[in-house]
């Protein structure tokens, strides 16, 4: 009896949701990281406003916190080479806002979808230089992850890598020219 209450007990704590965790929200080694320094963005972004997260209920599932994305999204942007070493003196700002994290209740595969609104405005006149929701989806399978809740935990760290990524692109994506225009 003994051994079955304490078999009981190490499933209902394996079973226990965690939040997404922030170093796996973050994407591998970015293709932009080489040249990084030939980006007009190089060192010149402040990240000030991460909003939009859930904490995780224990007993429940798997959230994304927003404390947990802004330290993801800064690792990230450290690690791209985008993220100024001084906020005050930063000539741009980025504002993040996860507008909402799909994900199934149970399932032997488990798809998050995650929705994240990035806004990139030059600080010295509040202008806009893009203003944007990106999305992206992440499938962990039984193969990954056998309790559910890790499952889960997974995907929702997945979405958030591919999200993260898909800004990357879109800020390397920008040029000269478009900090220039924008600047009129």
């Amino acid at each position: 009896m003994r051994r079955i209450v304490v078999t009981i007990l190490l499933m209902v704590v394996a079973a226990c949701a965690s939040p997404a965790r922030p170093t796996h929200m973050v994407p591998e080694r970015q293709a932009l990281q080489p040249r990084a320094s030939a980006l007009p963005l190089h060192l010149s972004i402040a990240l000030t406003e991460v909003g939009g997260g859930k904490e995780t209920n224990p007993m429940w599932a798997s959230e994304v916190g927003s404390e947990e994305f802004r330290e993801a999204l800064h690792l990230a942007l450290k690690q791209a080479r985008l993220l100024s070493s001084d906020e005050a003196t930063a000539a741009f700002e980025l504002r993040a806002f996860i507008i909402e994290v799909k994900h199934p209740i149970v399932g032997l595969t488990m798809t998050v979808d995650a929705f994240v609104r990035y806004t990139l405005l030059r600080k010295h006149d509040g202008s806009t230089i893009f203003d944007e929701v990106l999305s992206s989806s992440y499938t962990a399978t039984i193969d990954d992850a056998f309790v559910a809740t890790t499952r889960l935990q997974l995907a929702e760290e997945g979405a958030m890598r591919e999200n993260i990524s898909a800004l990357l692109e879109r800020l390397a994506a920008i040029s000269e020219v478009t900090l220039r225009t924008s600047d009129q």
